[in-house]
Order: structure tokens, then C-alpha cells, then sequence
């Protein structure tokens, strides 16, 4: 935006009816109000709560007058488009409802509303994912009318270790110190892969890749041999094992499904280990059957 001009509330709001009588529609006049005023663009929202005024053939930009005492916020109303839109500011909430910003901030808080960041997830759910969620759990719960068998569950992973974690922190200095340089991660840093088994009893076993490996079929084959021959040696060559292990490429590979089929193992699909004491390997396994039962009340959300 040139000359750093600040537009002010009338400004976007004739901008809105000229993009209106232009005949562009509510998200074509967002995005060009976007293009020209970025950081003073309301909600897409607000954009079209105006677009049906002007289709009503009212064409005022003012806020209604309120003569005498100030209107008063309607908390009904504004729960109802908060609710009916989380994402919309105090600024577009104060602009619909005829109301300064500072009333609108109140009246948030008296709903008891908080201005909170959602939670990174995994990946966006489908409903095929959230039933095969629920089915999964389901068959786990099932499998067996008690849970002694999770004794024999062995679980593992994978996990990028960077030989240097630079984290810039806060320094005491005096008033005319410069507080130390904190160098920023490299783009490529030098890291290793450490790939970890464990079970209620601790670590099964563990070992880390050769700098500038990764986990293909084979490398994870050869793996779960090396995990084989621990697991023979610790427990014996009839141990009763359900094997758990997350649908990454390597591992669901026909060669590696094949290398299973012959360990007599039951395959389960679904890093601090050093110091960690057994019961906390013993606890987290036997949490598995409350954490399923959970994945089938939350109909395969997240939770």
C-alpha cells in the first residue's frame, strides 16, 4: 500500500460498495481488499453482511445513530455470530454490531469467550479415516476379553537426531550489554536417525542409521532382524509378540510383510528413552485400552 496510508473504516466501506456495484461477489471483493489493504481488510464475513445491505438497496456507510445513551451490546446476538463464525475478529464483531471495539472485547469476556490458537493435528481427517479409527480400536478392544497380552506388545519408531540444537533464551545483561549471538539452525543440519523398540519391560532394542541413511524395506529389515534375535534372547524363540508399527512405506512393503509372515508375530498397524523407568514403558502400553476406547467415543476425531 503506497505513502503508508491507513484507511479508516468509511474509506473500506465505500471500496466495499464500488466492488459491489462493480458486480463482483463477497469473496472476489475479500481478496481485492486484501490485495491493496492487508493488514486493515475486515473478515470475509463482514464483507458479506455488508454485500446483503447493499443488495437491499441501502447503500449508508455510517453506523446507525445512537442517540442519548450508548446502545447497549446485545450478548444473544453476539454469541450467535461468534459461534456462527470463531474466526472473526473484534474488529469485524465491533464494525457488525454498531459498537466500539472496547464494548465488543467486553462483551466477549462476559460470554466467556477467549481469543485461543487451535491445535496443530496431524493430518486434516477424513470420514474413511475416522471409521477405519473406530474399527481399529474396536478390534483391538475385542481381541482379547482381558489385556495381558499387552505385556507382549513390542512398539517403535523413528526419530531425526541433530547433533546441535541451537534455542535462543532469554539472557540477563546489564542495561548497556549486548546479549550473546544465537546462531539459526542450518537449513541442512547434520542429524542421524535413531530407531527404537520397546515394550512394557523397557527398550527391546535400538540402534542408530549410518550418517545419510534412511529407513528403506531393507534397512527396516534388517532391522527387525536385529530385533528378532534380541527378543529370542530375552524372552525365548516361542514367545507369544504382537508387533506394533505405523503404516510407513518400509514397513507395510510386501518384502517386509513377507519377512513377518515367518517371526510368528502378531502385526499390529496402527526421546528421553534413556532415563525412562519401566513403569513408565509398563504404564503407557496398558493406557492403550483407554486410549482406543476414547478414539470410538470421539467417532475417530482427535481428542
Amino acid at each position: 500500500m503506497p505513502h503508508n496510508f491507513v484507511p479508516d473504516r468509511i474509506h473500506i466501506r465505500n471500496v466495499m460498495l464500488f466492488l459491489f456495484l462493480s458486480g463482483l461477489k463477497p469473496p472476489a471483493i475479500h481478496e481485492q481488499l486484501e490485495q491493496v489493504y492487508p493488514t486493515h481488510t475486515p473478515h470475509v464475513t463482514t464483507v458479506r453482511k455488508w454485500v446483503v445491505k447493499f443488495e437491499k438497496h441501502d447503500f449508508s456507510l455510517e453506523d446507525e445513530d445512537r442517540p442519548g445513551r450508548p446502545m447497549e451490546l446485545d450478548l444473544d446476538r453476539l454469541r450467535s455470530e461468534v459461534e456462527a463464525d470463531p474466526y472473526l475478529t473484534t474488529r469485524d464483531l465491533a464494525d457488525f454490531l454498531g459498537v466500539d471495539q472496547k464494548t465488543a472485547v467486553n462483551g466477549l469476556h462476559a460470554i466467556g469467550k477467549k481469543w485461543k490458537l487451535g491445535r496443530w493435528i496431524p493430518h486434516d481427517l477424513t470420514d474413511y479415516d475416522k471409521d477405519r479409527r473406530v474399527d481399529m480400536a474396536s478390534t483391538l478392544l475385542t481381541l482379547h476379553r482381558r489385556f495381558d497380552w499387552l505385556d507382549n506388545v513390542i512398539t517403535g519408531d523413528e526419530k531425526w537426531v541433530l547433533y546441535d540444537n541451537h534455542e535462543r533464551m532469554r539472557q540477563w545483561v546489564g542495561e548497556d550489554q549486548k546479549p550473546a549471538d544465537v546462531p539459526k539452525p542450518d537449513l541442512h543440519p547434520k542429524k542421524v536417525m535413531l530407531c527404537i523398540w520397546w515394550s512394557v519391560r523397557g527398550v527391546e532394542f535400538w540402534e542408530l542409521l549410518p550418517e545419510g541413511t534412511t529407513i528403506t524395506a531393507e534397512v527396516y529389515i534388517l532391522q527387525l532382524r536385529k530385533l528378532r534375535l534380541a527378543v529370542e534372547q530375552t524372552r525365548g524363540k516361542d514367545a507369544r509378540i504382537y508387533f506394533q508399527h505405523d503404516n510407513a512405506r518400509p514397513h507395510v512393503a510386501r518384502k517386509t510383510k513377507a519377512e513377518l509372515a515367518g517371526y510368528g508375530w502378531t502385526t499390529v498397524l496402527t526421546n528421553y528413552f534413556k532415563n525412562q523407568p519401566q513403569s513408565f514403558y509398563h504404564e503407557g502400553i496398558h493406557k492403550l485400552p483407554g486410549r482406543w476406547q476414547k478414539v470410538i467415543d470421539a467417532h475417530g476425531e482427535y481428542f
